[in-house]
């Protein structure tokens, strides 16, 4: 499991499914003239588009159902001002039973408070008066719903949380444990 192959890798993968790039465009929904432009180097395509063709190659290779990020994340998320305390901060996990909540600012994810940012910083001296925005992470890692759940392997390595946006707005997260009832 991995992060997605990049585009120069499009080529290669399309011809050891046996495709043309008209079945792949096909299959995927991406124009075939894009697929050409990509393959070819003339553009540097979104991220989504990268998702889709090369989650309709996976499929097409693994003749399996392609789990995606949207079939693990959790939706309805609750999330944090700057602007809110820490005595808001920690009320709001303890009422959700999580550990950590994204913080929006604006519609535009600015970054994450977890339990241990709150311990951590009364240990330092703050109060529950604190600001979230003093003692918050900076903003984890993002993908996108249509990204297949095997690229979050990678990144939940390195991160506690994925945020998931789409138009850049919040729709999700996924942790550690999310992706162990895929997996």
């Amino acid at each position: 499991m991995s992060l997605l192959p990049l585009p120069s890798e499009l080529k290669t993968a399309r011809l050891l499914a046996g495709l043309t790039q008209v079945e792949l465009a096909a299959q995927s929904g991406v124009a075939q003239s894009v697929i050409t432009k990509i393959e070819n180097n003339k553009v540097d395509p979104a991220y989504s588009t990268v998702a889709k063709l090369f989650s309709t190659l996976e499929k097409i290779n693994k003749g399996a159902k392609l789990v995606l990020v949207r079939d693990v994340m959790h939706r309805n998320i609750e999330t944090l001002a700057p602007s809110d305390s820490l005595i808001i901060a920690s009320t709001k996990m303890r009422r959700l039973g999580v550990s950590q909540l994204p913080i929006v600012y604006k519609n535009k994810l600015v970054g994450l408070i977890s339990e241990s940012d709150i311990l951590n910083a009364i240990e330092k001296g703050a109060d529950k008066t604190t600001l979230v925005k003093v003692i918050a992470s900076p903003a984890p890692p993002v993908i996108s719903s249509d990204a297949p759940a095997s690229a979050l392997q990678s990144i939940l390595h390195y991160s506690q949380i994925v945020c998931v946006m789409d138009n850049s707005k919040l729709v999700g997260v996924v942790t550690r444990s999310d992706l162990l009832t895929v997996f």
